[in-house]
């Protein structure tokens, strides 16, 4: 039997370069980085005639995937920082890889893992702290 979670992580799907999505938050923060089918990465290729040039992977044989990771973070951050979500230094304390057959089959998995962290660290701060949970609206 599935538990309802005691507080539901808060994140977003956000646009990055190459056909890539972060799907970031924090809790102590949980980042999660996915790529489509092919890699969604460039590769150096030179066809002998034009010279050296990068072109976007478009391998079939890789499947869409995620590497997610719940960080600690720690600072000092630098106030000049545009996005502080990425400022700072952290240490992964819990990570997985997630491979699927479309956007939704990974997004669906890291969305699960991410809730489970959210979890977790809010019982273990319950060990420590009286955490006192609004009901949702």
């Amino acid at each position: 039997m599935a538990r309802t979670p005691v507080l539901k992580f808060a994140a977003l799907w956000r646009q990055d370069c190459q056909g890539k999505k972060d799907y970031d938050g924090f809790v102590l923060s949980i980042s999660s980085r996915y790529w489509p089918g092919g890699g969604g990465f460039h590769v150096l290729t030179n066809d002998g005639i034009h010279g050296p040039k990068f072109e976007l992977s478009t391998d079939p044989s890789i499947k869409p995937s995620a590497h997610s990771a719940l960080c600690l973070r720690y600072g000092p951050l630098d106030a000049d920082e545009e996005d502080h979500l990425y400022a700072g230094n952290y240490l992964e304390i819990a990570s997985k890889e997630f491979t699927g057959d479309s956007f939704e089959d990974v997004s669906s998995q890291v969305e699960h893992w991410a809730q489970r962290q959210m979890d977790k660290v809010v019982r273990a701060l319950s060990t420590e702290f009286e955490i006192k949970v609004k009901e949702e609206l």
